[in-house]
């Protein structure tokens, strides 16, 4: 955590300190009296990164970590170039320095994200959006704490000009302002969907609370520029000039604001801290139907677990009794499950009476991972009993060819995600809407943060549409009509090559199962109607590795494998 904050102080004093001197008081009445004050803090921020980089490839060296301490390396040497680089632009202005600082800047920013090996990203879109979040967070965030940090005082009484004017400054910090937190918002979005399946992972995981409270005070950022903006944007307030006596007085108002936002961004950033140094829970489990087994003393309890059908981490289990432990009348039944070694799980639970000798519950299981099943067993007048057991709960099966995806596709696959996008869509209309009648003087400038609001809302409703972290294939049309003719074929195909596991049927009684696992899931179970026809496609073509299962690849072509998913369906649904 120390080093994550060494590194976060330092870019943000690199970042801020150049984008204040180009975004901010560029054209001013006097660049090279701003350069004097802001040198110190730029090469503060780059004897803090380089410290950084100095203690990380010195522990990559420790842990061999050979492609970590590559990019820590290079950016070692980035890092003097680019604030070089700066330094010579402060004193001619070359297109050629210019062109050449913004390359370097991006690639420190690449190299460091791509360095951070917390990050959990899939796909190059991810990453992309993670280099822009980080770079729009930099900018702004860098230039306030430049704009607390600077002793404005000092540096007024030294320019000592009357007519200096702040209003350029203060309209340039408004509209940074604005173009940036709209897209850390975005990309803060994309990245939320990208790294958390489901709300599921918000409200049971620690990952999860420590990004909401991150989004809570964002948010309350957010309304401050909002009311801000709306009320008097302090960039309108002034004349085209100012006295000096003006300039100190608008000045002390701005600084008050801004260090308002300072100490929001300074807790802001401390949380983000706190994430990066934690594995994002970003791969869901596998749930499949499974019976568990175990002792409550010395009496067998046998439990049966389904998923619930349309949800990836939502569990029912019946728990069966045996009738010695029933003839006491008002016996109840309570239940721990939860991950190992963490808070993460239902706690206390009560299961609910379903006849005479079963009990129902239910849990969320947000990521896999090492459970535990504690059951209490709580009879009027006798002892407790109780009894525990392991449960693996695997992840999604072949994680590493899980990409994330811009997929058109999965607008049309479920009523919820097409209504879903077309709201976005509305979103993003209406904010064009706003923007173009506020561009012809027909609205109020004050709501374009209210059409800010309403963007960052479409896009982020469309992005959890748009944005999946799927295999390939997922999203995939099945070719094979589904009808009477490629249900038989598909029979035909699933005799000769998965009955030995999943049984004739599809009872997952066949020969292997029965003498190797005892039994595997049923393929008519509601649990199948959860995964579509791509997902049950990529796994028969690759196997599922973590239960056994081997590829199919060699030994059915792609419409075999697309009718044996037909015949699967017809288990739970019928022949049409």
């Amino acid at each position: 955590m120390v080093l994550n904050t060494l590194s976060l102080a330092g870019l943000l004093l690199i970042y801020g300190s150049v984008s204040f001197y180009y975004f901010i008081w560029s054209g001013t009445e006097d660049k090279q009296l701003i350069i004097k004050k802001s040198i110190f803090l730029l090469f503060l921020g780059g004897i803090l990164y380089l410290f950084y980089l100095l203690t990380a490839v010195f522990l990559d060296h420790i842990d061999s970590s050979t492609n970590l301490l590559i990019l820590r390396n290079v950016n070692l040497l980035l890092v003097p170039l680019f604030m070089t680089i700066f330094l010579l632009l402060t004193k001619e202005r070359n297109r050629n320095y210019e062109v050449s600082l913004l390359i370097t800047g991006i690639l420190i920013l690449v190299l460091h994200t791509f360095s951070t090996d917390t990050i959990q990203l899939l796909g190059v879109f991810p990453y992309i959006t993670q280099i822009i979040h980080l770079a729009s967070s930099l900018i702004w965030s860098g230039c306030v704490l430049i704009i607390v940090l600077l002793p404005w005082s000092k540096i007024l009484n030294e320019i000592r000009v009357e007519g200096f004017s702040l209003n350029r400054i203060l309209i340039r910090f408004s509209v940074l302002s604005i173009i940036a937190l709209t897209l850390i918002l975005l990309t803060g979005a994309i990245l939320a969907v990208s790294n958390v399946h489901n709300m599921d992972v918000i409200n049971s995981t620690g990952y999860g609370r420590v990004l909401s409270l991150k989004v809570f005070l964002v948010a309350i950022l957010f309304l401050f520029m909002l009311i801000e903006y709306t009320r008097r944007p302090l960039g309108s307030e002034a004349k085209t000039n100012h006295t000096h006596s003006e300039s100190i007085s608008l000045l002390k108002r701005f600084r008050g604001a801004t260090i308002f936002k300072g100490l929001l961004l300074l807790s802001t950033l401390g949380i983000s801290i706190l994430l990066s140094t934690n594995t994002p829970p970003d791969t869901p489990p596998f749930l499949n139907p499974q019976t568990w087994h175990l002792n409550a003393g010395e009496h067998p309890v046998s439990i049966d677990m389904q998923p619930v059908a349309g949800s990836t981490t939502q569990i029912r289990f019946e728990i069966f009794m045996p009738e010695e432990l029933m003839e006491t009348q008002g016996t109840t039944v309570n239940y721990d499950l939860y991950l190992v070694g963490s808070e993460i799980g239902t706690f206390g639970a009560n299961a609910l009476q379903a006849s005479l000798n079963s009990f129902l519950g239910e849990s969320v299981i947000p990521m896999p991972g090492e459970w535990k099943l504690d059951l209490h067993i709580v009879r009027p007048g006798l002892s407790e009993l109780t009894g525990s057991m392991d449960i693996d709960i695997p992840s999604i099966p072949l994680i590493e060819d899980l990409k994330t995806y811009l997929s058109i596709s999965a607008i049309k696959y479920s009523s919820a995600r097409s209504v879903t996008f077309f709201i976005g869509t509305m979103l993003v209309f209406v904010y064009l809407w706003i923007s173009w009648r506020s561009q012809q003087g027909k609205m109020a400038r004050k709501y374009t943060m209210i059409g800010v609001s309403v963007v960052v809302l479409g896009m982020y409703m469309l992005m959890s549409v748009l944005l999946v972290k799927t295999y390939p294939s997922t999203y995939w049309k099945n070719p094979q009509p589904y009808n009477a003719g490629t249900i038989s074929s598909g029979q035909s195909a699933y005799l000769n090559e998965c009955s030995e596991c999943h049984g004739d049927s599809g009872l997952g009684d066949g020969v292997w199962a029965v003498e190797n696992r005892g039994r595997i899931p049923s393929l008519s179970s509601p649990h199948i109607d959860v995964h579509t026809d791509g997902e049950i496609y990529w796994w028969i073509t690759y196997g599922i590795p973590s239960l056994e299962m081997p590829p199919l690849e060699e030994e059915l072509n792609q419409d075999e494998r697309w009718q044996i998913i037909n015949y699967i369906r017809s288990l739970r649904h019928g022949i049409p």
